[in-house]
């Protein structure tokens, strides 16, 4: 629309404001929102936010013996499923081997905040039978 100002002569021309599109968040913005609402337990940082799949490496506050839990977190996430990657510390392999076993059980795609709530009863699991041997 072209507007009139008599006080200068000039015209100015008013152009339609910028509409946003309605699009889909990004990936990291799904992580940043779901990190943000995870349990008290977990303490989640991204470490690598390249532009490939990204790593969070994640600590449970309330078992210190449990190395961290890195979490890879692909492109297309939520579509498709965060992975473990694999530790070096046995215990934490022995937690691992049975979040794997569980994750594998489930037929849905699963997501970040899924993995540690099983990665949780993992570990509460281990510890159980390390104390009753």
């Amino acid at each position: 629309a072209v507007v009139s100002t008599q006080s200068t002569g000039g015209d100015v021309t008013l152009y339609p404001a910028a509409k946003r599109l309605k699009g889909e968040p990004s990936t990291v913005e799904i992580l940043d929102s779901e990190i943000e609402r995870l349990p008290s337990i977990f303490k989640a940082e991204v470490k690598n936010r390249s532009r490939g799949d990204l790593e969070v490496e994640v600590k449970n506050t309330k078992c210190h013996i449990i190395p961290s839990l890195t979490v890879v977190i692909p492109k297309k996430y939520p579509e498709q499923s965060p992975w473990v990657k694999e530790t070096r510390n046995m215990i934490g392999r022995t937690v691992e081997n049975e979040l794997n076993n569980k994750l594998l059980a489930m037929s849905m795609n699963c997501t970040l905040t899924q993995i540690l709530l099983y990665w949780d009863f993992c570990i509460k699991k281990v510890l159980r039978s390390k104390a009753v041997k």
